[in-house]
């Protein structure tokens, strides 16, 4: 292995070291890095319970459910990086689902108490 395609794999992790994955495996020809598991909001869970459970009941599952974080990075016989596993991108576009699924369900729930108030107040 010549120094500059050991150069080069060094460079492609980068970005992946910026974001907090750590070097778990390394060869000649390779590099295995592993994402940081999100700390569990405590905080975040207690305020889910207190206000209504089955966001917690929610909040919970998804945080048990994240998936591997792992991303390999390889040069191939023809000397270019192949990059597979969790990358920064899959990364980027989970964080966007997530975000997205927590507006949704948080909404319903929002939605369903005006609606049930409603009918509370209509009902009198």
């Amino acid at each position: 292995m010549n120094v500059e395609t050991l150069s080069a794999l060094e460079q492609a992790i980068e970005p992946y070291r910026k974001s907090g994955y750590r070097i778990i495996s390394q060869t000649d020809s390779s590099i295995t890095l592993m994402g940081q598991h999100r700390p569990f909001s405590y905080l975040g869970f207690l305020i889910g319970l207190l206000l209504f459970w089955p966001i917690a009941v929610l909040y919970l599952v998804s945080y048990n459910h994240s998936p591997d974080t792992s991303v390999c990075l390889r040069i191939t016989s023809e000397g270019l990086i192949e990059v597979s596993g969790y990358t920064l991108s899959a990364a980027a576009r989970e964080r966007r689902n997530v975000r997205l699924a927590w507006i949704i369900i948080v909404g319903a729930f929002l939605l369903l108490g005006a609606l049930l108030v409603l009918l509370l107040i209509r009902s009198r």
